[in-house]
């Protein structure tokens, strides 16, 4: 009977006796990273909520649309491979949220002004609802994205990262569409593009304001994780759509707006409603509208 070692040693010997007759070619010991193709861009069709042909990575074939999100154009292609990553908040963006308080004492001195200071105390109770808050009152919400940065700091490891997200709706949609850059060549700003996001939004990670806790008047999220691009949906412009837009505004600014409203009316997202106080189209929206809300269908 052989050992367990002597057994071992002549399966080796046959081993390498048979590689030197064998001359196939040894694959790569490196190991290869992974290569992700993107899937086809999921595109809404007009009046359609929904993607039910296109597979989310949990293969939840019926994802309502939960967010959307207005982008600049110029990151359209990387969004589409690399989805939305968590960016750094702007100075600009951490002291607009540390003037939440003062907004909010202002917002109060309004009301006294319209009401009485007897009123006013039951307004923001939500003991009132013959206002136009409709008994919803409820305080500014500040995000919390950290300090401002000043000359002699050279970083802020508080300073929080993330993308700002809103309802589906077609005014939220027209909202959100700040921090459009200059276009690099010629006059004006470029050109955005509307992203939406498919699933339930509050279950990433992140901070949210309905319309009536906001100081731009419409849901506002702060979304810190990073989605996948097969989790987003593109709404995809047309020379009709930006034709369209250009008849209601000369404007560069308002075009971005106009455009996006277009845009989220023709592929079927809420119109949303303005309260009875509001005047024209840039009235505030009605608190009570689900588009406004944070939770509700």
């Amino acid at each position: 009977m052989h050992r367990p070692i002597d057994v071992a040693f002549m399966f080796l010997k046959a081993e390498v006796g048979l590689k030197e007759y064998d001359d196939t070619p040894l694959p790569s010991q490196t190991p290869q990273p992974p290569v992700f193709t993107p899937p086809p861009l999921p595109n809404f069709q007009p009046g359609q909520t929904y993607l039910s042909n296109f597979p989310s990575q949990d293969e939840d074939y019926s994802k309502v649309l939960g967010g959307i999100r207005v982008i600049p154009s110029r990151y359209f292609s990387n969004v589409t491979t690399e989805g939305m990553k968590p960016l750094r908040q702007s100075n600009d963006n951490v002291n607009f949220e540390l003037n939440t308080d003062v907004a909010e004492s202002k917002r109060r001195s309004k009301l006294e002004d319209k009401y009485g200071v007897g009123r006013t105390k039951r307004i923001m109770g939500g003991k009132d609802t013959g206002d136009e808050y409709y008994g919803e009152y409820r305080p500014f919400k500040r995000f919390h994205i950290g300090r401002p940065r000043y000359h002699y700091v050279d970083d802020d490891e508080e300073r929080v990262h993330g993308t700002w997200w809103t309802r589906p709706g077609v005014r939220n949609a027209g909202r959100a569409f700040t921090d459009v850059p200059y276009k690099e060549h010629g006059k004006g700003y470029e050109e955005t593009s509307l992203i939406g996001y498919r699933g339930d939004m509050e279950n990433l990670e992140g901070q949210f304001r309905d319309a009536v806790e906001s100081q731009e008047g419409f849901p506002e999220a702060l979304i810190s994780e990073h989605i996948d691009p097969r989790d987003l949906v593109y709404f995809q412009a047309t020379e009709e759509d930006r034709a369209k837009a250009r008849e209601k505004t000369s404007n560069d600014l308002m075009f971005n707006r106009t455009l996006m409203e277009i845009i989220a009316e023709k592929y079927g997202l809420p119109t949303q409603a303005l309260d009875s106080t509001s005047r024209g189209n840039a009235g505030r929206l009605d608190f009570k509208d689900p588009a406004s809300n944070w939770g509700q269908a």
